[in-house]
């Protein structure tokens, strides 16, 4: 069952919009996000039973911070309801305070179940990195596929695998010759992250003689995106492959030079960007995000310490402006996941997720810097793929998505394995991945 939802979980990376059908739950639910629910059904067993591998410093510490976070936002809720006996009957929702509880712990447990199975069957991660690239493959073909369909003029009613705009799925229209791409995502900026670590994993030695096609198209699509992250993102793909591949820096670096004024000029004519850059304050998105940080700071300040609830966002808003907790759509996020976490949890959430952040951050960085150079190119895939989707996180909402956390699991097994070991060779030790030789031996992909 473990090696099961650790390769579904890998699989099912960049799918983050397929979902079940309605009418089997009533409720559209994520296919991503019913893994980790049952991540999180294997996590309590194997907690509760204690048989497995022994965790490490870092796997306890993550084990620890996400429990102690978890339980506080359910301890908090009787909290509230004592201290604020009408609060049912003003804004406070249950629907979403358990449907967000819920969220945080498949995301949490889904980055605990890829690092108990790496731990305890590291043989398995050659397997699973390759399944990522796979789901990376996959994602990307399905978008162009889908901006054909947009161009043919294909309209689909099912929404399972995709989004629909205006009956297009995937597919953005945008008034231009060129729409947006949302492929498998929910919308263009988040699919401009979501397959960040299978496209670095790609331009790795071990891979990119076989799948330069693929990145090059997967970097094609970040683009046509036309999300404003997707320029971060072209910018850490560019630094990654000036890491590995030091000794062809000075040519590559040239190349970019060269290259990079046209491509941006370019990407500055496309239609989002060129409405964003001819007026600032009139672009839609922007107008959302200033009205929503600027709710979310004024609930900060009226309730610092310990928010206003988990998922409380949308009918709070709603009941104080309106007088309706309703008026806004259930599933309405108000993007910028960090000021989210501090408006609804308070400081003491929020201090316990940034704490989580920056320990693990630290580690992984030292982690990396022991690892032979051999070693170091998958990891920092990793690292930098998980960085990319925390810094949009500052704008975006992808802290409660499993596909973060899945990052976050590869890096703390990787990580613990470096750490826990009392040799100073590192290359003599199973670190992550394990040495190259075997990794290749056990390979299928040739």
């Amino acid at each position: 069952m473990l090696r099961l939802i650790s390769v579904l979980l890998t699989f099912l990376y960049c799918f983050v919009w397929l979902r079940v059908p309605e009418e089997l739950f009533g409720v559209a639910l994520p296919l991503q996000r019913m893994v980790g629910l049952l991540g999180l059904a294997f996590s309590i067993a194997v907690l509760a039973s204690n048989v497995g591998p022994a965790f490490g410093k870092l796997g306890k510490l993550y084990l620890s911070i996400t429990s102690l976070f978890v339980l506080y936002i359910v301890v908090d809720l009787p909290l509230k309801l004592l201290s604020s006996p009408n609060l049912l009957d003003s804004y406070f929702d249950l629907q979403l305070f358990a449907s967000d509880l819920v969220k945080y712990g498949a995301s949490f447990a889904s980055g605990f179940v890829i690092y108990y199975t790496l731990r305890r069957y590291p043989q398995l991660e050659d397997t699973l990195v390759r399944l990522l690239i796979l789901s990376g493959s996959l994602s990307v073909a399905i978008a162009y596929i889908l901006l054909l369909f947009y161009y043919l003029e294909i309209t689909i009613d099912n929404t399972i695998l995709a989004n629909s705009f205006g009956g297009y799925l995937g597919v953005w229209g945008t008034g231009e010759l060129i729409p947006r791409l949302a492929g498998t995502a929910a919308e263009p900026q988040q699919f401009a992250i979501i397959f960040m670590t299978p496209l670095l994993l790609m331009l790795s030695h071990r891979y990119i003689s076989r799948l330069w096609p693929v990145a090059l198209v997967s970097v094609l699509a970040l683009v046509i995106s036309q999300s404003k992250f997707s320029i971060v993102s072209l910018v850490i793909v560019i630094s990654y492959v000036l890491i590995v591949y030091k000794q062809y820096r000075q040519p590559i670096g040239l190349g970019v030079l060269v290259l990079v004024p046209p491509i941006f000029y370019y990407i500055s004519t496309l239609p989002i960007f060129s409405e964003t850059l001819s007026d600032v304050g009139g672009s839609g998105a922007i107008v959302e995000r200033a009205f929503n940080a600027a709710n979310l700071v004024t609930i900060i300040t009226g309730s610092p310490i310990t928010g206003i609830g988990a998922g409380q966002y949308g009918p709070y808003i709603g009941y104080f402006s309106s007088g309706n907790k309703d008026a806004l759509s259930k599933t309405y996020y108000p993007s910028f996941d960090y000021l989210k976490i501090l408006a609804e949890t308070g400081i003491i959430g929020f201090s316990m997720i940034m704490f989580l952040f920056i320990q693990l951050l630290r580690k992984f960085i030292t982690a990396y810097r022991r690892l032979t150079s051999t070693n170091q190119e998958r990891y920092l895939a990793f690292l930098l793929g998980g960085v990319a989707i925390a810094l949009n996180m500052f704008i975006g909402y992808e802290f409660l998505h499993v596909f973060f956390w899945i990052n976050v699991g590869f890096l703390l097994a990787a990580a613990d394995q470096v750490l826990d070991s009392n040799s100073e060779d590192v290359e003599d030790t199973a670190t992550f991945p394990y040495r190259l030789e075997e990794a290749e031996a056990n390979s299928n992909l040739k």
